[in-house]
């Protein structure tokens, strides 16, 4: 018994006496009267009665009562190592009070602070930002997460949270971020927030608020918008066909707005079209509506270019931008080319023409390629087609020709959904140095019999010749015979040396002219020829003359 009296003495004073490691911040003397109560956030502290030695208490924390207690002169009372309260005075008469003098454990306490050059800036503005977080407590924090949230601000540069391992008592830290305002603002405050989140030494969880608001120099609303039906949210047209556009001007302000002046532009894939608007007025919750047509070129996804709003607003000039247009454009769309490939220098061309729908719907499709009268097409390839091409569907005409050195070949046509168009003209010309390099190779490879193996052949021949008519003249004969023996039978054929020359030099000159026009032997052989048919000439002449003389 006696232990578990000792154990309990043991815990009232824990409960009710001061841990010497704990930093406690002076929350100041205050003077209660009987029944008064004092908040001490998260705490509140309420006077029940009075004694000769003391003062009956109560606590209570978010309208929880903790304890009810008698706090006598000299004595510190301690709430969970949160809250510590002591005695200086009391006074039991009528009416009773008391004095208290209370402290709070010391904890981070986060302030934080926004800092920009102004208060005030136009639409479209970017706005350097810095955030300063500064632990007001008189302890170090630790494990801090800034965080910041810029509403409907756009962050530039910077991020939008911070990490610090640490950040001392009475210290301040800083970052800096930049943020731009709406080109055309809704509204004309936008406000940013950053929290602050950090332990103490017992890990517990502190946090901080900070703000600031922004005033944007604006009363002026303007969109940019194209009439129609919508796919997936985006405005969707028909190539060919108008679409409207329309600029809306809205005055979102307290007073009238004068001199507003509206520009836009418009890109080269649609016809061109006056963008030129008068200036004009603009009361409080007025509004201007501007329209026009537009005419696409071609089916495909467009971004139209943002509108512009410039006025007078406070004696600056402010400038207002809408958002850009997303657009869809759709449709059948026969896109139609013709390119060439030169295949040798005999003028000898591969043409192609490509039909293909880029647009969203079917096509159905006259394709017509000409040719004109001095090209010859080879083989018999179709050169007029009726396809129907889905959309991304190609049809392609591809035919072999032989054109001149240099031509010009119309365009192919293509007609569907009652309209024509055409591809691009073919210019063709058959480079001069490519039909001079093919003659360069063609005489490289002209013969095969090398040159030397020619030379030695002809050689051959000559002496052969010169020691036959050497022979016949030695024993005065000029004649050639050829004996031919069939079955007993024989028979003589006889012939002058120079008419044998004559009629061997005639057989190799048909040869050798026969394989100079295949270009499998140069001319200057066939000459060589020629110079011997000379040579069985004058020798048939001198036989003839002696012939003559004999007789």
């Amino acid at each position: 018994m006696r232990r578990n009296v000792l154990l309990f003495i043991c815990l009232l004073l824990i409960s009710t006496t001061a841990r010497a490691d704990i930093l406690w911040d002076d929350s100041g003397e205050i003077t209660l009267k009987l029944g008064d109560k004092y908040n001490l956030d998260p705490y509140t502290i309420q006077v029940l009665d009075f004694d000769r030695d003391g003062v009956i208490l109560s606590i209570y924390k978010y309208d929880n009562i903790l304890d009810t207690f008698v706090l006598k002169t000299d004595d510190d009372y301690v709430q969970n190592d949160e809250i510590k309260i002591n005695k200086s005075e009391i006074f039991a008469g009528s009416p009773g009070f008391t004095k208290l003098h209370l402290w709070k454990r010391s904890v981070p306490d986060f302030v934080i602070s926004f800092s920009t050059e102004k208060d005030t800036y136009s639409p479209g503005s970017n706005i350097p930002v810095t955030i300063n977080i500064r632990n007001d407590g008189n302890i170090t924090a630790r494990n801090i997460t800034v965080t910041l949230d810029p509403g409907e601000l756009d962050m530039i540069t910077g991020q939008l949270k911070k990490n610090y391992d640490t950040i001392n008592a009475k210290t301040t830290v800083t970052f800096y971020v930049t943020v731009s305002t709406p080109r055309s603002p809704k509204k004309s405050t936008f406000t940013l927030i950053a929290m602050a989140s950090g332990q103490d030494g017992n890990n517990t969880f502190y946090k901080g608020y900070g703000s600031k608001s922004l005033t944007i120099l604006s009363s002026i609303y303007i969109e940019k918008t194209v009439e129609g039906k919508k796919i997936d949210n985006i405005p969707y047209i028909y190539w060919g066909i108008p679409g409207n556009v329309s600029i809306r001007v809205l005055n979102l302000g307290n007073s009238e707005v004068k001199g507003l002046e509206v520009k836009d532009s418009i890109t080269s894939d649609f016809d061109p079209v006056n963008l030129s608007f008068p200036t004009f007025d603009l009361l409080k919750g007025e509004e201007k509506i501007i329209k026009y047509a537009i005419v696409p070129k071609k089916p495909g996804r467009y971004t139209l270019p943002e509108s512009n709003v410039s006025f007078i607003l406070n004696n600056e000039k402010v400038k207002l931008s809408s958002e850009k247009q997303e657009l869809i454009v759709g449709g059948a769309y026969v896109q139609l080319t013709k390119s060439h490939e030169i295949l040798d220098e005999n003028g000898l061309v591969q043409v192609t023409v490509t039909a293909q729908n880029i647009g969203d719907m079917r096509a159905n499709t006259s394709i017509t390629e000409t040719l004109p009268s001095n090209v010859k097409l080879i083989g018999s390839a179709s050169l007029t087609r009726n396809v129907t091409l889905g959309p991304g569907e190609k049809e392609i005409i591809s035919y072999l020709a032989v054109v001149p050195a240099k031509i010009d070949l119309p365009p192919a046509k293509v007609e569907y959904n009652g309209l024509n168009f055409a591809s691009n003209e073919l210019s063709i010309v058959i480079p001069e140095n490519k039909r001079a390099q093919t003659a360069q190779e063609n005489n490289d490879n002209k013969s095969i019999i090398p040159e030397e193996m020619s030379s030695y052949l002809l050689l051959m021949l000559s002496a052969f010749f010169g020691i036959a008519m050497l022979a016949t003249m030695r024993n005065g004969r000029y004649a050639i015979s050829l004996t031919i023996e069939h079955a007993g039978d024989r028979k003589v054929i006889s012939t002058s040396l120079g008419m044998a020359i004559l009629i061997v030099s005639l057989f190799l000159l048909i040869t050798f002219i026969i394989l100079t026009t295949q270009n499998l032997l140069e001319e200057k052989y066939s000459a060589l020829i020629i110079y011997l048919m000379i040579i069985g000439s004058i020798i048939r002449y001198v036989e003839t003359k002696k012939a003559i003389q004999a007789s």
